[in-house]
């Protein structure tokens, strides 16, 4: 057997771990696995250990390993897992206010065709206000895994002192923090529109051998926007009211405050 990762990017989705991931990847201390969500522990692949560490045999002897799936931190058999096979694991999160996770969660789903109604529509019939949750899955978590074997940090923070955020990252993994990514900071997954879902879809059934075909279409087909259509007031106000309890479980985990989660202003 290979390698197997000194460390995980473990949530949350719609957070920023895409960002994260392409800074540290720039670290010459650092192997990052290909692709970046290998979801092993959730089990996307039905394949063994032997195939996961597989993803980690080119790291060098004295690069710290790593990789990053977003939807480990709120799946429990995920954490099971990770405990059994990766113990001694670092693990990061990076967390994002609830109720703009969960509206850019929805625009995600909409993106893949998995979500075709409304917003408020799309909160009923799933279970997408779980996943912003975060007290209770670091609850889960801190279980499995030593409190000092878990960081948390926040997009907030990776959209305005990004230098400051990867210094702490650098500290907590043991690397230098003096190696500056070009990427720093620098946003990635874009929200995009597509003209055609009908012909998002069908691009989407093409082989891997017409790969190029797929992207040329999804180019084409493709309408970049600068933000998403605005949430209504009424469902901020109601996320909000929802996340309320939840933020300040996180803020008594996390010993700190969460003055911008905890009473956003409806509207902004």
């Amino acid at each position: 057997m290979s390698r197997l990762p000194d460390f995980l990017i473990a949530g949350a989705p719609r957070s920023g771990s895409t960002t994260l991931y392409r800074m540290i990847d720039e670290h010459p201390e650092v192997f990052m696995a290909r692709p970046k969500e290998i979801g092993f522990f959730s089990g996307w692949h039905d394949q063994d250990v032997e195939w996961y560490s597989d993803h980690f045999s080119d790291a060098g002897v004295e690069q710290k390993a790593g990789e990053a799936t977003p939807w480990y931190l709120h799946d429990p058999s995920a954490v099971d897992e990770m405990e059994k096979v990766v113990p001694d694991a670092q693990i990061i999160v990076i967390l994002r206010d609830p109720v703009d996770r969960t509206y850019s969660h929805y625009w995600m789903e909409r993106i893949r065709g998995r979500a075709e109604g409304t917003f408020e529509e799309y909160l009923d019939t799933s279970d997408v206000l779980d996943i912003s949750r975060y007290a209770d899955h670091l609850s889960y978590m801190a279980k499995h895994f030593r409190r000092d074997q878990i960081l948390v940090v926040f997009q907030d923070d990776l959209k305005d002192d990004p230098t400051s955020l990867y210094a702490d990252v650098c500290e907590f993994l043991g690397i230098d923090s003096s190696h500056a990514p070009v990427v720093m900071g620098r946003a990635v997954n874009q929200y995009v529109e597509f003209r055609s879902m009908r012909m998002r879809s069908l691009a989407k059934t093409l082989p891997s051998s017409l790969a190029l075909v797929r992207k040329i279409v999804d180019r084409a087909n493709t309408r970049t926007e600068v933000a998403y259509p605005p949430m209504k007031d009424v469902t901020r106000e109601r996320l909000a009211s929802f996340y309320e309890g939840p933020n300040e479980d996180l803020a008594v985990w996390l010993g700190r405050d969460l003055p911008r989660w905890i009473r956003p202003d409806v509207g902004a």
